[in-house]
């Protein structure tokens, strides 16, 4: 398979356990590169801060904001719909609410922290979840590029990223690697969003220069500025 051709699963979400869910977009038999190895062990220990920022309390505010709320539920209602999101670094989860309101068929939480937590590390198996009607949300315990690198390609409709700065992830070549392999894993047509986040802002940098030097962008990703907003950035994918 292409980086180019879309992975499709032989059944729906409903037909399927957790654990299937996940082996439907994950190739078990896939392992981090030695140099991805590298990057994720040099995470490990971190300790992550408390967010000052609950980015939940933005995006329920820019989605019911007089200025934003068009344009972003129906940004969102668009993507989501039926659709896998993949929550990055997304702590508690509460980004799962967003997604089950707007109609998302699978809620996947991907969080490393905190470092003392018993359980163990598996990017392939849920530690937790739960089911509301036609609704699935899941939780894994891992650290972010593990599970990224691990994806099938075309894998995931959707990925969104909130907080996950420099202070969180200090090394910059994690940072292009996870672009990278977001990029590999979603799907043509299929949204990377968030906020906060130096993977989306060095992606919205590196398209913004191609554009201003009128030279090719090669990312496959279309900058969506007519959702730009309250530091939230919006791509994508086009290829």
């Amino acid at each position: 398979m292409t980086e180019r051709e879309s992975f499709t699963p032989e059944k729906t979400t409903e037909q399927l356990s957790p654990t299937e869910v996940l082996h439907s977009i994950i190739d078990t038999q896939r392992a981090p590169s030695p140099e991805y190895q590298f990057l994720i062990r040099g995470q490990e220990g971190s300790v992550s801060r408390e967010h000052s920022d609950n980015f939940v309390d933005h995006w329920h505010h820019d989605l019911s904001s007089r200025t934003t709320k068009d344009i972003l539920n129906d940004c969102l209602r668009n993507y989501l719909a039926d659709k896998i999101l993949v929550d990055l670094g997304g702590g508690q989860g509460e980004m799962g609410d967003i997604a089950h309101d707007f109609g998302a068929s699978t809620y996947i939480n991907v969080e490393r922290a905190p470092y003392d937590e018993t359980e163990a590390i598996d990017p392939s198996t849920p530690i937790e979840h739960q089911r509301k009607e036609n609704f699935l949300s899941l939780r894994v315990h891992a650290d972010m590029l593990d599970f990224v690198s691990r994806l099938r390609d075309g894998s995931i409709d959707n990925f969104v990223i909130n907080g996950i700065d420099t202070y969180i992830i200090d090394n910059p070549r994690y940072h292009d690697a996870l672009v990278k392999e977001i990029l590999r894993a979603t799907k043509k047509g299929g949204l990377i969003f968030g906020r906060s986040s130096d993977v989306l802002e060095d992606m919205e940098r590196h398209v913004q220069a191609c554009e201003y030097e009128k030279r090719p962008i090669d990312l496959p990703v279309r900058l969506m500025e007519h959702v730009e907003f309250s530091n939230s950035i919006f791509f994508e994918k086009t290829e």
